[in-house]
């Protein structure tokens, strides 16, 4: 079992290893591609090392060949600690080597120190090409071979090398080569790199006395051993001064296990090993280095070389020690235990770390119940071989919508999720902002002070097959359910089902959006745009003669009315079906699961309600009670509009382009005449009576959108101009001016002049009625009378709902985005914008004119400068020049001079807020609506002193405000 735990470490870290470069070395090549994988790593030391550099036009020409005078230098350039050593000018030995050629003292070095020897006739043939064992033979003596001791000359000199080669490891990653056959320059590096990674050797002689009592001295070769330890001692080690480590990863750019989240190319490591010598794990010694490390590294055991914290040589590769078994299968804690078993890994309190989302880990208190939820990532990490999980790492990622999306100055992006709003105001701290837009439907998850979010994928398909709170089967395929998203964890009830519970007879055979995670588990699941729930209405049912069974006449969704057999299976009203005789009348009725929704307790008669159905290749029908939560029945007013999308009766549902609408027509004798089907509220007759029984099935439990409709013999039937204020841009002779949006026009200055008034009194961003003057100045009045702010709540076609109240949007509509320099004009309206709408009044409809979206922005909006100048940009306003005087007592304090703003209330956030402001120059109120008035004092001189002001509602915006004004004095 150890040996196969071993095999499992190697092949799960193959996938984890990463090549960095010594600092500023640049030994990325042009032509790095077509540098064979597995010797990049020696092709990139070599170079950082200053061995084996690359050619003028920036490649390293992998494929070509090295000769002898080339390896001479790499050899002397090797020994000298990377550095180009000073031998000066001296005579060749050689006859073809002339005193002046290039190479010609580093050919004598390296002839000197008995590396290389002639080929024969006082000849060197500097430009012949050197094969893998006549390298081989140069960096064997370089490690201390003595030539003659190892016989690297005469008959069976390359046996004889290629035995120590072999031996010390030279051919690792070579195993393919010819050695006698010329090396090219990836393989001669490759050599070189592992002959640096060799221990050194030295001889020893030793005395012995031999049979005839004789002294005889044996020389041995042996590791050569330093210091007061004996530590061997590798090439690398001794010429560059670099040592080989084994270190556990515990903080990197992307998470922090131990410590802070480093900043990119750096990586904190515990040190474990250096050299021969171990050392116990201690997270109180974590080092930063200079490189970098995926996420996926946290926790695991890495090899490095390195001189220092800031060089680091060639690549950092995962330790053969580390065992890693990862799941995200929902395992309760013996699954676990014999998944990690099977590795021959054990959990143990007080000794494993646990982390969530690659945070800080704390000791283990839960190994004996610790359990993992389907679509959690669970990594379980052995980074020493000791059979002890040293970290166990959980990552949770959520099902959310992006409700907010903004590029203007840093970006920010808003997620609603189950679990509440997350929001990121710097799209650098958001990994994949740029793969998303407002409206998606998205995964996340936070790791390391940053959110990765990506699109969630989807399967379009019918449910086959179901089992709750475990799998759904969609088109054949089965989905497991996410443990993420157990029953009731839905990020809007109108628009999705949690998952855990969408399987039911009733959805069999549906079509529907099934929201799948990145580990393809079903997190949610949505209707299908144009697709609707199967419906029956029941007129009556009989038991028939022949065989007793009950037949219903039933009308469906889809307009038809018919009669078919009732089926008598699991889930089927008809499984309990029976009769009795009542007063000379037969009843027939079932006993209801949900009978506290039915105009009947425990016993409910079928006829004149609503089921979901299905019906088979025999043409029986199956009718399936609709959950209570989700149907309700009640005789009282009833009220709906043809293409108005608010249904008022049991309850105020919407309705959209999917309601089915059942309208049911009676005889004289209250015997059913007809029963009229219309989809959509396109479709569907409006309806206004005081009182009418009714029947109204939601989308989702307790959801207020309308899948069904019936009603019950139901009688059918057929401002001043103003403009929008953003931004106050300064005072003239005249007044004061402004940014502005006039109908479809942005006055900003560059397309249209800004709107200059005839007061220099400042006013708030908002909208305003005005008239002009004879000189073409804006006077401004008070907002329209018919004007209304709040969330868009519902929208269906040309309706949309603010506040609970209906307005009508069409292509006269004026849609604009309020957004400070980014604001646009001929924008469209969506679910979850906060919006100020201005409408005119048509009988019972609100036509809105102008709709401004202002969730677009929480900028801080002007409301009194006092002359001086703003700028503002995102949540950063920069006030400078002049305020005139103005006094205001701010924190018991009077000041001369004053600022004031008005911090609107973002899009979804609800409540009173918390304000905390910096310094005691400012101070704040919470309006009536919940927005924040802030004031900020300024003295008299220049005033540079910073104010930071933090309002929370559902989440923390910061606003800081840099000062830059001058009060003029008293005088």
């Amino acid at each position: 079992m150890r040996n196969l735990k071993k095999v499992l470490g190697l092949v799960l870290c193959l996938a984890m290893m990463l090549s960095i470069m010594v600092v500023g070395a640049g030994a990325v090549f042009a032509d790095q591609k077509d540098i064979d994988t597995k010797h990049q790593e020696a092709v990139d030391a070599c170079a950082s090392l200053n061995i084996i550099t690359g050619f003028e036009n920036g490649k390293f020409m992998p494929n070509d060949t090295v000769t002898r005078e080339q390896t001479c230098k790499m050899i002397c350039v090797l020994l000298n600690g990377g550095k180009d050593p000073v031998l000066g000018a001296g005579s060749s030995s050689f006859s073809d080597v002339a005193n002046d050629r290039w190479s010609c003292p580093y050919i004598e070095s390296c002839v000197s120190q008995d590396i290389v020897v002639g080929v024969g006739g006082g000849k060197f043939a500097p430009a012949g090409k050197v094969t893998g064992s006549q390298l081989a033979k140069m960096l064997l003596v370089a490690l201390g071979f003595s030539p003659d001791h190892q016989k690297y000359a005469g008959s069976a000199w390359e046996v004889n090398v290629n035995t120590d080669a072999s031996a010390r490891g030279f051919y690792k990653d070579l195993e393919d080569i010819n050695p006698s056959e010329p090396l090219t320059r990836e393989h001669a590096a490759q050599m070189i790199w592992n002959a640096l990674n060799a221990y050194e050797v030295e001889y020893k002689s030793v005395l012995s006395t031999d049979a005839n009592g004789q002294l005889t001295s044996k020389t041995t070769v042996q590791d050569k051993v330093v210091g007061d330890n004996n530590d061997k001692i590798t090439l690398l080690q001794d010429k560059y001064e670099v040592q080989k480590m084994e270190a556990v990863v515990v903080a990197n750019e992307y998470g922090n296990l131990v410590g802070n989240v480093t900043k990119e190319g750096k990586t904190s490591v515990v040190i474990t090993a250096i050299g021969n010598r171990e050392y116990a794990y201690d997270a109180t010694k974590a080092v930063t280095y200079d490189f970098g490390t995926e996420m996926d590294q946290l926790g695991t055991s890495v090899i490095l070389f390195a001189k220092d914290t800031k060089t680091v040589i060639g690549s950092v590769d995962s330790s053969s020690n580390n065992v890693i078994v990862k799941t995200d299968d929902d395992n309760n804690n013996k699954d676990l235990t014999d998944l990690l078993n099977d590795s021959d890994i054990k959990m143990v309190n007080g000794t494993t770390q646990l982390s969530a989302n690659y945070g800080t880990a704390a000791n283990m208190t839960t190994a004996g119940t610790i359990t993992n939820p389907a679509g959690v990532e669970f990594i379980a990490i052995d980074n020493d071989d000791d059979g002890t999980a040293e970290f166990v790492i959980q990552v949770t990622s959520h099902f959310g919508e992006v409700t907010k999306y903004s590029t203007s100055s840093k970006g920010s992006i808003t997620v609603k999720t189950a679990n509440g709003n997350v929001v990121y105001n710097n799209s650098s701290d958001v990994v994949g902002f740029a793969d998303v837009a407002k409206d998606d439907y998205v995964m996340v998850k936070e790791i390391g002070g940053k959110l990765y979010i990506n699109k969630a994928d989807t399967k379009v398909g019918s449910l086959s097959a179901y089992k709750t709170n475990d799998s759904l089967t969609v088109d054949g395929t089965k989905y497991t359910v996410s443990g993420v998203a157990p029953k009731g964890y839905v990020i809007d009830e109108d628009e999705f089902q949690d998952a855990a519970s969408y399987g039911k007879a009733s959805t069999l055979n549906k079509e529907a959006t099934f929201y799948l995670d990145n580990n393809g588990y079903v997190v949610a699941v949505g209707k299908v745009a144009g697709a609707s729930d199967d419906y029956a209405f029941v007129w009556g049912i009989e038991q028939g003669s022949f065989n007793g069974n009950y037949k219903v006449k039933v009308t469906l969704s889809d307009g038809t009315t018919g009669e078919y057999v009732l089926t008598d299976k699991a889930g089927s009203i008809g499984e309990n079906m029976t009769q009795v005789n009542y007063g000379g009348n037969t009843i027939v009725y079932y006993p209801s699961r949900n009978a506290s929704y039915h105009p009947y307790y425990g016993n409910v008669s079928p006829v004149e309600n609503l089921y979901t159905y299905s019906i088979n290749s025999s043409n029986e029908i199956t009718l399936d009670e609709i959950h209570q939560d989700k149907y309700n029945r009640d005789n009282g007013a009833f009220t709906f509009n043809k293409n108005k999308t608010t249904i008022a009766g049991i309850d105020t549902m919407y309705g959209d382009s999917d309601t089915v609408f059942f309208n049911v027509e009676y005889k004289n004798n209250n015997t059913i005449k007809k029963v009229n089907v219309y989809t959509g509220i396109a479709t569907a007759p409006s309806i206004d009576q005081e009182r009418i029984n009714q029947i109204m099935v939601s989308t989702t439990n307790g959801g207020t959108s309308a899948a069904a409709v019936v009603t019950f013999n139901a009688q059918t039937s057929a401002n001043g101009d103003y403009l929008y204020v953003y931004g106050y841009r300064g005072t003239n002779d005249n007044g004061a001016f402004y940014r502005a949006v006039l109908d479809d026009k942005l006055m900003n200055d560059s397309d249209n002049p800004y709107i200059y008034t005839d007061s220099s009194t400042q006013v708030a961003n908002g909208v305003y009625e005005f008239v002009t003057t004879a000189d073409g100045l804006y006077q401004l009045k008070n907002p329209p009378a018919n004007m209304d702010r709040g969330v868009i709540t519902k929208l269906s076609g040309e309706s949309i709902i603010v506040n609970g109240t209906e307005y009508t949007v069409n292509s006269s509509t004026y849609v604009s985005t309020i957004d400070g320099a980014d604001t646009t004009v001929g924008d469209k309206l969506s679910k979850d914008d906060a919006v100020i709408l201005v409408y005119d009044v048509n009988g019972s409809d609100r036509v809105v004119t102008s709709a401004y979206i202002v969730n677009a922005s929480t900028e801080p909006e002007v409301v009194a400068a006092n002359g001086a100048n703003v700028n503002v940009d995102g949540n950063q306003v920069t006030v400078t020049g002049t305020a005139q005087r103005q006094a205001k007592t701010i924190n018991r304090k009077s000041y001369p001079s004053f600022l004031e703003f008005t911090i609107p209330v973002p899009a979804g956030a609800s409540g009173t807020p918390t304000v905390t402001v910096s310094g005691d120059t400012a101070g704040y109120s919470v309006k009536s609506d919940n927005s924040v008035d802030l004031l900020i004092g300024l003295s008299e001189g220049v005033n540079n002193t910073p104010v930071t002001a933090t309002v929370t509602w559902n989440s923390a915006y910061t606003y800081s405000f840099d000062l830059n004004v001058t009060v003029p004095s008293a005088s």
